[in-house]
């Protein structure tokens, strides 16, 4: 029973450290974010003090220009002098990363390490393209002639060539055996002729039995 009661108090005594430091760490976060706020709007008033400073420095220096004189005092005795800077707050909540930057130039190599212990062998790989034909080889020796192949077909009639020259004329051939005898011929009806001393005669049947008769005058 006491063994209980003990852990019930420690376990009490731990969930009371662990909430006091929880409204710590808030209390400490309330304030940092209230700390920037204010340094923030500090720094906007300083800023628009300072655009107004300007602005009044600009407007006095075109009236004096002109030949005016302003009645307001300068910028500069209006605002004061800045007072000395204060004690350094603590420091902000840590923010978001930002973007990485551009990457660096490229430093010099290295040295060289030592070798290592060679790898395994590594699996077979896929086989390659076949490659483009080469040049042809120069021609080999004739080899030995083989048998005669089997006539072919015989081909179509060329056309005529051109008729030759005439041949020179050949031996008289021998003389032929006589030939048969023709059937007889009519009588002639008659004829002229011229004698040696180119006197004409005129020749004409007489009679025709048993043959043919003239007589020529």
């Amino acid at each position: 029973m006491r063994t209980m009661i003990r852990v019930g108090r420690d376990r009490w005594w731990h969930l009371s450290l662990a909430f006091l430091g929880a409204c710590t760490a808030a209390l400490l976060v309330f304030c940092l974010v209230e700390l920037n706020s204010a340094s923030d709007q500090i720094s906007g008033l300083r800023t628009s003090q300072t655009k107004l400073a300007s602005a009044l420095t600009g407007a006095q220096g075109q009236l004096k220009a002109n030949g005016i004189t302003p009645s307001q005092p300068p910028a500069a005795a209006l605002i004061g002098p800045a007072g000395p800077a204060g004690a350094t707050g603590p420091a902000g909540l840590e923010g978001p990363s930002g973007p990485p930057g551009p990457a660096g130039p490229s430093g010099p190599p290295g040295p060289a390490g030592p070798s290592g212990s060679p790898g395994t062998a590594g699996a077979s790989g896929a086989a390659g393209a076949t490659g483009a034909s080469g040049a042809p080889g120069d021609p080999g020796p004739s080899g030995v002639p083989g048998p005669s192949g089997a006539p072919g077909p015989s081909g179509a009639p060329g056309p005529s060539g051109a008729q030759g020259e005439p041949g020179s004329p050949g031996a008289p051939g021998p003389t032929g055996p006589p030939g048969p005898s023709g059937a007889s011929g009519a009588a002639p009806s008659g004829w002229t002729y011229k004698d040696a001393l180119g006197v004409t005669h005129t020749c004409t049947p007489t009679d025709g039995t048993p043959a043919p008769q003239y007589s020529c005058r």
